[in-house]
């Protein structure tokens, strides 16, 4: 979504992708069929990629930085923490990820875990390939309280 307030950059990616496939693999059907994680890491995708890092950079919350509506008490174990009202609280996200009872082995690298990254490489794949997309409000940003209405095209059919 943050490409399509820089038509230059989605135009960009859409010929990246158009070129990757048709070059590549000659069509989307011989693209789905060879399709694996490794063949999206390829360079003929460096601009979808780098544009999918930048827009999980402006989403990401790396700090769960909260301000307390109300008075409450954190328990841990024996320890109590009182937090006021309009004070600041942050959680420990290295400590949720790395929680065993959240993760199962937290401590291994595990490539299934990412296959949401996968998913959303092949969504940025798929939908400036088949689809012309052109915003038809005002530019915006997040946080976002009002539709965002498209215009939307086909381009290619699958």
């Amino acid at each position: 979504m943050f490409l399509l307030n820089h038509p230059a950059a989605f135009s960009a990616v859409q010929d990246e992708v158009d070129k990757a496939l048709k070059d590549d693999f000659g069509d989307l059907q011989t693209f789905l069929t060879n399709v694996n994680p490794k063949v999206l890491e390829r360079p003929s995708f460096k601009l979808l990629i780098s544009a999918l890092l930048e827009a999980m950079r402006l989403i990401a919350v790396f700090a769960a930085l909260r301000i307390a509506e109300h008075d409450l008490e954190l328990k841990d174990s024996e320890t109590t923490i009182p937090v006021r009202k309009g004070e600041y609280v942050m959680g420990n996200i290295r400590a949720i990820h790395m929680n065993a009872n959240t993760y199962h082995n937290c401590n291994e690298f595990c490539k299934g875990r990412y296959l949401a990254v996968y998913e959303m490489k092949l969504s940025a794949i798929f939908y400036p390939y088949l689809f012309d997309i052109t915003p038809t409000t005002e530019a915006w940003w997040l946080p976002r309280t009002v539709d965002i209405i498209l215009e939307v095209r086909t381009r290619h059919s699958v």
